[in-house]
């Protein structure tokens, strides 16, 4: 690997130099084929050899992420990234379908990766490092196609006034959007590219409702390196800048873009989930409450599926001595005494760029959100406590901070200023918030909610739930603690609702065709 021998900087201009001239040199086109080809050999399919007419290694068809010939996906979405922020030469002389061409980009990414992490060593600590991979790799580990991720966005997204404004924004319905998504994802995972108006009839997919959906799923060449430039400009690290095909997955090549490729599918499946939130986010205030009421109903419905034998009631309003009403937080838990085991505060943002990768996350917006919260949870543990609410809390009750996106994950470096605000708005709304009151708040994502509730008993989550909730031990996953204390390979319950037809009426259809991980 590229090695000066001299500082870590000069080592490190050396691998991006190089690099750069790589990207310069490529045709786009054939360099997309190049990482799709990697990409479906990555995922243990045959399919993409074709695209390496000299050979590959063996160890290149592999289904499980942590063999030692692994090509990350995330690692593919920045180089191709990359590809779409380089200026070109005027002759293309980078050889894409050479295995070696692969090798090279891959192990100069990861010594950038390296170097530019030793270059910022005196303004970063481990723990920023750990909280930035993490929001790099996470959502890439997740099964590549399950039910709960439809359900789940569409209950959200998919419904009321969030709906309203998908179609009036793009003019196709959300269940007709996804659908493209679907086959576009089935088709791209087998095949090299997809022709424009390709016929989804047998489906029920109108020519219109496909050319709808492809124009948000897929840009043309010019428009996605247009946005690659703008978006990835001034941002130092190379494995932090944004990358467009989470807009965009896939791109259009030729006149008029009839020819379709996808570098990465599994980002349509994104697209067409998760990915719904960029379009309900360009609605006004009341499609942000709309979506976030919804994440409430639905954490909810799911914790009373799942642990039937807790008591979980929703949002209510309660009055102090002095007239003045308060909201109670979302979600209130109680066992079969009456007592108030958990307290839930549901948050229905979705991380920015800058909360996941600034150098200094915690002065983002989504940070107070995540402090409010904690304050709110201790609020109402004190206006219990002052017999305000009419409940009664159980001696070891906890606060959750239920969050749809991954905030706090391994966010070690992040909680001590956020708990810091918290106290500063409890000492300023409410000085008779004792410190008795302030009791242990666990985090989770909706995904790592799920898991955990998967499994062992409704004492056994609460106990996993406490241990998530010690400082020592923030910003760790609630599945995990469950696993430990359930055991590993404990039987798991099934995902619990299955009328995912009556948003998406094409599923029972389509669900035996999509490959799962």
């Amino acid at each position: 690997m590229i090695d000066t021998g001299a500082t870590p900087e000069a080592d490190l201009l050396v691998a991006e130099r190089r690099l750069a001239d790589i990207l310069r040199g490529a045709d786009d086109e054939a360099f997309l084929l190049m990482a799709w080809g990697v990409n479906t050999l990555q995922n243990g399919s045959p399919v993409g050899e074709a695209v390496f007419p000299f050979g590959h290694p063996p160890a290149a068809v592999i289904e499980d992420m942590d063999s030692g010939g692994s090509v990350f996906p995330w690692e593919l979405e920045t180089i191709v990234n990359e590809l779409l922020s380089s200026p070109k030469k005027l002759y293309r002389t980078t050889p894409c379908l050479q295995w070696n061409t692969v090798r090279e980009v891959v192990n100069l990414l990861r010594r950038i990766k390296e170097l530019d992490y030793v270059v910022s060593k005196d303004r970063d600590d481990v723990y920023k490092e750990l909280f930035r991979i993490g929001g790099r790799q996470f959502e890439w580990q997740r099964p590549l196609f399950n039910p709960a991720q439809f359900y789940r966005n569409m209950a959200i997204y998919g419904q009321g006034v969030c709906a309203e404004h998908f179609e009036e924004r793009h003019g196709i319905r959300i269940d007709e959007f996804v659908l493209v998504g679907v086959m576009m994802f089935l088709n791209l995972s087998v095949g090299r590219n997809l022709v424009a108006g390709s016929d989804f009839d047998l489906l029920g997919v109108a020519a219109r409702a496909r050319d709808k959906a492809l124009s948000i799923l897929a840009a043309p060449l010019g428009e996605l390196r247009e946005m690659a430039v703008r978006e990835r400009a001034g941002r130092r690290t190379m494995a932090y800048r944004p990358s467009v095909l989470r807009l965009h997955p896939c791109v259009r090549f030729g006149r008029p873009g009839r020819r379709i490729r996808a570098p990465l599918p599994a980002l349509i499946l994104e697209r067409v989930t998760s990915g719904l939130f960029y379009d309900a986010v360009t609605g006004d205030g009341s499609i942000r409450d709309d979506y976030g009421r919804r994440f409430e109903q639905y954490a909810i419905r799911y914790l009373r599926a799942m642990r039937p034998e807790l008591t979980v009631d929703p949002e209510y309003r309660y009055r102090r001595s002095r007239g003045k009403e308060h909201d109670s937080p979302d979600a209130i838990v109680s066992a079969v005494d009456g007592n108030v085991d958990l307290v839930i505060e549901c948050k229905a943002s979705r991380m920015s760029f800058e909360a996941r990768f600034a150098d200094d996350p915690a002065d983002e917006r989504g940070y107070d959100e995540m402090a409010k919260a904690v304050f709110q949870l201790w609020r109402y543990f004190s206006h219990c406590r002052r017999g305000f609410t009419g409940r009664t809390l159980a001696p070891d009750a906890i606060g959750l901070v239920l969050t749809l996106d991954s905030w706090m994950v391994m966010a070690n470096h992040l909680f001590d200023r956020m708990f810091e605000r918290a106290e500063a708005m409890a000492s300023e709304s409410d000085p008779l918030i004792e410190a008795q009151d302030r009791r242990p708040i666990a985090f989770s994502s909706m995904p790592d909610f799920e898991a955990a509730l998967s499994m062992g008993t409704a004492s056994s989550f609460m106990s996993a739930l406490r241990i998530a909730a010690e400082p020592v031990n923030r910003g760790g996953s609630v599945q995990r603690h469950h696993e430990e204390m359930a055991g590993r390979g404990t039987a798991r319950r099934s995902y619990p609702f299955d009328d995912l037809s009556a948003m998406l009426p094409w599923w029972e259809i389509i669900e035996s065709a999509v490959p799962r991980a």
